[in-house]
């Protein structure tokens, strides 16, 4: 059998072609087609067709290696021509490909057995020649990823390429696609690298405006890039390993602290030990400087983005609770002169408790204790509220503030901070909370009212009915050993927030008692028993101390009473107290009817008919059939409808708390 097929020989085409075209028509005997294109590059060494010929051949038998070797004396003997570029693109596109083809999949083997000087110039050239910007930028990465010796070479370059390139495309935007590409892709690269001091810190802020910009504005667009790259799957987790990797060039001692995972307790600690023996140098040391503030400033973003996904993921607010009711101090115990404004209790004298999300409580005290450290030094301070500006977070700063002034008991400053707008209903709680403790009774009654009525009316905290009582005792009642002041996350559901209204309005109403004449005295234990039915039977000593003193006067009246006092217990009382063994107690609490108020018969227990007496123990029984009656219903009623006389008895002359 022939080797050689004799072909048709066309006079038009070249001999260059003519050889090509035999080897091509021989594809079904390989052994010939590649005998066809042996003797072409024989007679013809020069010729690109044959060689890409020869290259086709080769990629389409699959032979790696064969395609790697023709396609390198190509890349050397004709760097100028299209066809061996369009073939360049092809290469760098499948390096890139996340899910390739089985083409570029052949195309990536292939550029694996070029040699490392040929890879290394088709990426340099490529990325080069093209006047895309990014996909200059993604080629160079390739370049200093595959051979990490050219960052030092090549890494500034790029650097400064990026930086042109996200000023003049996205201005003062730090979230866009090449400052994505700088922090997550260039910056891990340049860390080994050695780099000038102003460098290093150009590359700390950078990363930082990045991440945080990303984080806490809840990006979910980068500009210029596809949704599928815009999201990064634990951007604290990426800020945290960068940021450790920069900080480590500096020989920062604090650099271990944000390790992953990272314990904000333990970074807190060792934070503040580092201040302590270093703050005599704090003055004259700016890298001392730098060090304490980044790393205290990163730990309290931290801390700050956490609180506040705590705060409304479980749909909390901050609020105090008097802790002398808490203790169940007795009600003619003497009032507390008002706490100092400049005297702010010590941390160790603070309880902080939360219902659930209980991991808040930690997250607070290291927002805390971190934001502390920079109002305690002018230096760190300016250097914090420069950076909070320039990140745009004065908003989140400021709402915290909220809490760390409440924290700190300076009610003068909270009051201030809350007129910034906030979530309205959390607003409105935290105002009452700092108006009771500023004493300004007329206030904390007034929005009070204007929760409770939201609570019945607005179809959202409808939803947060009641729900049943729990055997446990409620964190607004459990008295923190030790404590001088008792802070509380308020969980956002109906019966918490009923729970503290009736407890500042009971404070209230127990402080000015004192002041309180006769029958205003009598409104007030009035007032107050109608509260103490929302979490009976807690509190029961505050019942028994009301019971004592109506007791000892012999008489109590409360035209109230029937109107909204329906616990078992306390009906039973007042009927005992209107018997002989209780005591024979006038109670003035029912009202007359029409025919009684003819007659002109006082609705008392005392030296009355025996008619009176059976029309008082019938009432008493109408109130013992109401017990099944929905005390949060109750409660929000009497606040509403009677606050005329809830006020009435608060702007007595005021108490010092």
């Amino acid at each position: 059998m022939a080797v050689f097929k004799s072909f048709d020989f066309d006079s038009s085409i070249s001999d260059q072609e003519y050889l090509i075209s035999c080897a091509r028509n021989s594809k079904s005997n390989i052994a010939i087609s590649k005998a066809w294109l042996l003797t072409a590059k024989t007679i013809f060494p020069h010729e690109m067709g044959i060689q890409f010929e020869d290259y086709n051949l080769e990629k389409s038998l699959k032979n790696t290696k064969d395609a790697s070797k023709c396609f390198s004396d190509m890349f050397h003997s004709f760097p100028d021509e299209p066809s061996i570029w369009d073939e360049v693109t092809n290469i760098t596109v499948s390096l890139q490909a996340d899910q390739p083809t089985p083409e570029q999949s052949f195309l990536k083997e292939m550029f694996s057995h070029l040699s490392p000087d040929i890879q290394q110039q088709l990426l340099l050239v490529t990325a080069n020649r093209t006047s895309n910007t990014v996909e200059h930028c993604h080629l160079m990465l390739l370049l200093l990823r595959s051979f990490p010796l050219t960052t030092i070479q090549y890494g500034n370059g790029l650097l400064d390429t990026l930086m042109r390139a996200q000023q003049l495309n996205y201005g003062n935007n730090p979230v866009n696609q090449f400052r994505k590409i700088l922090v997550t892709d260039l910056i891990p690269l340049l860390i080994p690298v050695e780099l000038p001091l102003q460098v290093i810190y150009r590359l700390l802020l950078t990363t930082v405006e990045f991440y945080i910009n990303y984080i806490f504005k809840g990006v979910t667009e980068i500009e210029g890039l596809p949704e599928s790259e815009c999201i990064i799957e634990n951007p604290w987790k990426s800020l945290m390993e960068t940021f450790e990797g920069i900080v480590k060039k500096l020989g920062w001692e604090l650099s271990s602290i944000f390790s992953n995972p990272l314990n904000k307790d333990a970074a807190c600690q060792r934070i503040t030990q580092f201040v302590h023996v270093h703050a005599i140098r704090l003055i004259e040391d700016d890298q001392l400087v730098m060090q304490i503030f980044y790393c205290t400033f990163l730990l309290f973003l931290n801390a700050l983005y956490e609180y506040n996904t705590l705060l409304n993921e479980g749909d909390m607010v901050m609020i105090e609770l008097p802790v002398d009711f808490s203790n169940n101090a007795s009600i003619n115990e003497p009032v507390p002169k008002k706490r100092s404004r400049t005297k702010i209790a010590a941390e160790e004298d603070i309880a902080l408790t939360a219902s659930h999300k209980v991991t808040i409580v930690r997250t607070f005290t290291v927002a805390f204790r971190c934001f502390e450290m920079f109002q305690n030094s002018e230096v760190l301070k300016k250097e914090f509220y420069q950076l909070i500006q320039t990140l745009k977070l004065e908003n989140w700063v400021q709402r915290i503030s909220q809490d760390f002034y409440l924290y700190k008991g300076l009610y003068h400053e909270c009051i201030e901070k809350l007129m910034i707008p906030d979530s309205e209903l959390k607003h409105d709680l935290k105002s009452i909370c700092v108006y009771f403790y500023k004493q300004d009774f007329g206030a904390m009654l007034e929005s009070i009212v204007s929760v409770v009525e939201r609570l019945s009316s607005h179809s959202k905290y409808n939803a947060l009915h009641s729900q049943p009582k729990d055997s446990q005792v409620s964190p607004l009642h459990k008295p923190p050993p030790n404590a001088k002041r008792h802070l509380h996350f308020l969980h956002m559901k109906k019966r918490p927030i009923l729970q503290y209204m009736a407890k500042l309005l009971i404070v209230s109403l127990r402080k000015v008692r004192p002041r309180l004449q006769s029958i205003d005295l009598d409104l007030a234990q009035g007032h107050i028993l109608v509260l103490l039915q929302l979490d009976w039977p807690q509190d029961e000593l505050l019942f028994n101390e009301i019971v004592d003193v109506i007791k000892m006067n012999r008489r109590f009246s409360y035209n109230l009473f029937i109107k909204y006092i329906i616990c078992t217990t306390f009906l039973e009382e007042f009927m005992y107290l209107s018997t002989e063994r209780g005591g024979s107690v006038a109670l003035d609490i029912l009202i007359p009817t029409s025919n009684q108020l003819l007659n002109q018969r006082r609705m008392s227990t005392r030296g009355v008919d025996k008619g009176a007496k059976e029309d008082f123990k019938m009432a008493m029984r109408r109130q013992t059939a109401r017990i099944n009656e929905n005390i949060e219903t109750l409660l929000i009623q009497f606040i509403v409808n009677e606050k005329d006389a809830i006020r009435h008895c608060l702007n007595s002359q005021r108490t010092d708390l």
